[in-house]
């Protein structure tokens, strides 16, 4: 970057400044959960429970802290692991500390992007506008994504100055830190970078070693094959929240049945469901694929193709990771681009867009405009692709070749997975997303439920006549009566009590994150009476 376009620069670093600012009388907000996972990590009490929403807020508060609300899932064990130097300070200075490194590597990024591949330095003006809410929330929230950048970018700089041992440590670092990255797997596969896939292996195999001083195989394994599918099935707070922003939410709400949160899906079919999310993802992936081979000679290009590539499969489209846009918007505007200025400008429209349109306007209309956000980002990608390829580069025999491929090794990943009995909820009207506790006050059901500011009740109509324990157990998950199984299904349970003859109340995360509890029912068979 030429010295006198430094000047350029200076919105987008007092911007960041301003933010940083606003951020030390901002609460601790998502950097709790990074923070609280490895202070638990230090002191040795970090265990599987961690991934349990209501038992790491229990867990928060008899550390003595107050005003609370976070949640670990669905974050990798390495990610305590990462942030356990910033447990030594305080919450408040920790997260200051790690918003100053994250803001300085966001500006090396944005130098060196400028300074490779040589975009107009007058757009650094524009980026404080552009990507104003990635910024905001990064910095507020003390996220992640402002590194993430600064990982990825440095590994493709070093993929492309054949440094590879950094290039895959740095990659290494940013897959364990967010899986998602993995994905690049198959852009250096294409690439036929194969020394670099073994040493991304290699890195990525002696980051979890290393780590293994604090986090135990237990924790991983419980991560990799509890955690991680459920995550991976777009499985976020209550399971239907389109706070998502994600494919996977809007196909959930299209086809999957739930008494309160989803009671008339346009087809109730969870078959449809797997096949929908299956011919999706291969069409992304397909066409990433198909990107890459025909644009090897452009590294920046199909390395953002793989990037917007992920931010569509990932489950949860956040504000936050807008900032890694930052690649396909450079990608665009690069010196050696060929697209017109006319399109170049537009797709910049739509990336703003894409980055800053509040959806809370969005909520309350037709389902299809609940997300917009993403199908901004859909058509962003649609856009990118062929703003930057040439049609005549396409090969129908290499489509047909991978598409069917990719359909078959998703759908049967998907096909076989086991549908969850479920049982009925309590109260039949949307409830916040934590229960932690219920009672009974004047024969009457009063639950209460987590909010950032303590534990609040709510009372119901709903009278019972009975509040007893007697011959009820819960064991393996399961709610027994007189040793009679009553529940067949993996959600996590808590405080089963029978309220009248027939009925069994209980606390239950069924087909919601781990510790997100809501209160449900089982019936009393006459069987068992």
């Amino acid at each position: 970057m030429n010295k006198k376009n430094i000047l350029y620069f200076a919105p987008f670093f007092l911007s960041c400044l301003y933010f940083l600012c606003q951020s030390w009388h901002f609460n601790l907000h998502d950097f709790s959960n990074a923070y609280f996972a490895a202070l638990f990590l230090k002191i040795g009490t970090f265990d599987t429970q961690i991934y349990n929403a209501l038992d790491f807020n229990n867990k928060i508060v008899h550390s003595g802290f107050q005003n609370i609300f976070a949640a670990y899932y669905p974050n990798t064990p390495f990610f305590a692991f990462f942030f356990l130097p910033f447990s030594f300070l305080q919450p408040a200075f920790a997260k200051l500390s790690f918003n100053i490194i994250s803001v300085l590597l966001l500006s090396l990024v944005t130098f060196r992007c400028w300074k490779q591949f040589e975009p107009p330095a007058y757009l650094l003006l524009l980026l404080p506008l552009i990507f104003y809410i990635p910024i905001k929330t990064n910095i507020l929230y003390g996220q992640v994504y402002f590194l993430l950048s600064y990982l990825l970018l440095a590994g493709l700089l070093a993929l492309q100055n054949k440094k590879n041992i950094m290039g895959a440590t740095c990659w290494g670092v940013a897959v364990l830190l967010k899986i998602f990255p993995a994905l690049l797997v198959f852009y250096l596969f294409i690439h036929k970078q194969f020394k670099f896939i073994l040493y991304f292996g290699l890195a990525c195999l002696a980051l979890l070693i290393l780590s293994l001083s604090f986090i135990t195989p237990t924790h991983w394994s419980y991560y990799l094959y509890d955690i991680f599918p459920l995550a991976n099935k777009g499985i976020l707070y209550d399971g239907f929240t389109p706070a998502a922003k994600s494919a996977n939410m809007l196909f959930r709400n299209i086809f999957i049945y739930d008494e309160v949160l989803n009671p008339k899906p346009f087809i109730s079919s969870i078959l449809l469901y797997k096949i929908t999310v299956a011919a999706y993802k291969t069409t992304i992936i397909s066409a990433s694929i198909l990107y890459t081979l025909k644009n090897k000679d452009n590294l920046l290009a199909s390395f953002s193709v793989w990037i917007m590539t992920a931010l569509l499969l990932t489950p949860n489209q956040s504000y936050y990771a807008g900032i890694l846009l930052l690649f396909p918007f450079v990608a665009i505007w690069q010196k050696t681009s060929k697209v017109s200025l006319k399109c170049q400008w537009f797709f910049t429209f739509v990336l703003c867009l894409c980055c800053n349109i509040p959806i809370k306007y969005f909520l309350e209309l037709p389902l299809l405009f609940k997300f917009p956000k993403f199908w901004l980002l859909l058509f962003l990608f649609v856009m990118f692709y062929f703003l930057t390829t040439a049609a005549d580069k396409i090969n129908i025999k290499v489509s047909i070749t991978i598409a069917p491929t990719v359909f078959l090794l998703l759908l049967l990943n998907s096909i076989f997975s086991v549908s969850q009995q479920s049982n009925a909820y309590v109260v039949k009207e949307k409830t916040p997303i934590l229960i932690t506790d219920y009672d009974h006050v004047d024969n009457k059901i009063v639950y209460y439920y987590q909010t950032p500011n303590g534990i609040l009740p709510k009372n119901t109509d709903i009278t019972n006549t009975l509040f007893d324990t007697t011959n009820i157990t819960i064991k393996n998950n399961q709610i027994f009566y007189k040793e009679k199984m009553l529940t067949r299904n993996k959600g996590n349970k808590q405080k089963a009590i029978q309220v009248n003859k027939n009925e069994i109340f209980f606390l239950s995360d069924e087909n919601r994150a781990p510790g997100f509890y809501t209160l449900r029912k089982v019936k009393i068979t006459p069987d068992v009476n």
